[in-house]
């Protein structure tokens, strides 16, 4: 296992007397022994930043140390890549065509001048660990894609690394085996205690895996954090964005005579909030704000029922009608327009409704997000996380009516 931190680093690179700044001074640790995530929508530099972390480029400004020593600096790589003990699992797992698997997991070995009765060893441990004895003798073209990243992984482990290093490992397999190859990798991180650190942009990949995730946009951090609070507190609507779907429509703020807020949503919806439940620098009276809704934090009900009117823990946003409903691996995922609201809602349903019925849309109150014109998050989450919980926990909420 090994720390590694990286300290102020930026890259730029050059074309035609042209610079691009790739990352713009990231900073942050990967505790020893940890799963680290990082995220970011396609450009943002998360492959560059594995990269430099590899050792395949070099920073342009900054430092990146392995434990306390300096493998990278100022423009200069200290440290090359053969000599920090990683093993890298690639988008294209760039698995040799020509070798069978059994020779691309030796491959590393055989680079290291190692004793062959040591590398079958080796090998047959780790496609005992990872199911792969029976495509030891296969070439990768005459084995499945799964069998393919298994092997791939078996590669990167053979040389018993310190760090693992994963670029969008799982994208180029089928749905259906993603959450196999996600929960093999965990184990085998855990059980070979290595510390590790995932590249995607796909939030499951990061939430299956990841106790820690950088959340990058445009090469800046944009947010370090742990995971979940990624999800549950972003700090703007990009993080959000990236960590999970989330649909957002304007609002309207004002303040009364105690600067408590109220929350007005197309025609006649209105949430209140305690002044407190706000951050400090949050818009004054009559700005025009962001509301931000996660689809499993909304339910749809028919318009004549009504179940959760008066309850303090839902909010009726209004009524509308459904645009479409579809289906993805077990969710059904509805598409509702509601009255006075020019943007479309999408909410996770247990069961298909119907296009164009009538429909009311309830959400849950304290899982609302709130931002300002820019995008950036207006609430002061610590205020809320002591009230969330079940439906008999107290809300810090004033009023919802309509």
């Amino acid at each position: 296992m090994v720390k590694i931190v990286l300290e102020n680093v930026t890259k730029i690179f050059t074309k035609k007397k042209q610079e691009n700044k790739v990352l713009d001074d990231i900073t942050f640790e990967v505790a020893d022994g940890n799963f680290f995530g990082i995220i970011g929508q396609s450009g943002a530099g998360k492959t560059t930043l594995l990269r430099i972390i590899a050792g395949l480029e070099g920073p342009t400004h900054g430092r990146v140390k392995f434990d306390n020593t300096v493998v990278a600096e100022e423009g200069k790589i200290m440290v090359p890549i053969e000599e920090r003990n990683i093993g890298m699992v690639f988008q294209t797992w760039a698995l040799y065509p020509h070798l069978t698997s059994y020779e691309n997991i030796a491959f590393p070995l055989r680079a290291k001048k190692m004793d062959e009765n040591e590398i079958e060893s080796t090998v047959l441990h780790l496609a005992k660990m990872l199911g792969i004895e029976e495509v030891l003798g296969r070439k990768p073209g005459r084995i499945s894609g799964g069998q393919q990243q298994r092997v791939a992984v078996a590669r990167a482990l053979s040389k018993n690394p310190s760090l693992l290093l994963l670029d969008e490992p799982f994208s180029n397999l089928d749905a259906t085996i993603k959450d196999n190859a996600r929960s093999l990798i965990r184990t085998v991180q855990k059980e070979m205690l290595i510390t590790a650190i995932i590249v995607s942009h796909d939030p499951a990949d990061i939430f299956s895996l990841a106790s820690d995730t950088l959340a990058i946009t445009d090469g800046r951090n944009a947010q370090m954090d742990r995971t979940a609070n990624l999800y549950h507190k972003p700090n703007n609507i990009t993080v959000a964005r990236s960590i999970g779907e989330m649909s957002v429509v304007q609002g309207f703020l004002t303040r009364d005579s105690r600067n408590d807020v109220e929350v007005k949503l197309g025609g006649s919806c209105k949430l209140g909030f305690r002044r407190d439940e706000l951050i400090a620098t949050a818009p004054g009276n009559n700005s025009d704000i962001r509301v931000g809704f996660r689809p499993e934090s909304l339910e749809l009900l028919d318009e004549k029922d009504i179940s959760l009117k008066g309850s303090n823990d839902w909010a009726l946003i209004g009524n509308g009608v459904v645009k479409i409903c579809s289906y993805s691996a077990g969710i059904f995922r509805v598409l509702i327009r509601l009255e006075g609201l020019e943007d479309d809602i999408a909410v996770s349903s247990d069961v298909s409704i119907d296009t164009d019925s009538r429909i009311s849309l309830y959400a849950k109150r304290h899982d609302l997000k709130l931002f300002d014109s820019r995008g950036n998050s207006i609430l002061d989450y610590s205020t809320r996380t002591e009230k969330q919980g079940g439906p008999n926990n107290e809300r810090r909420w004033i009023s919802a009516s309509t």
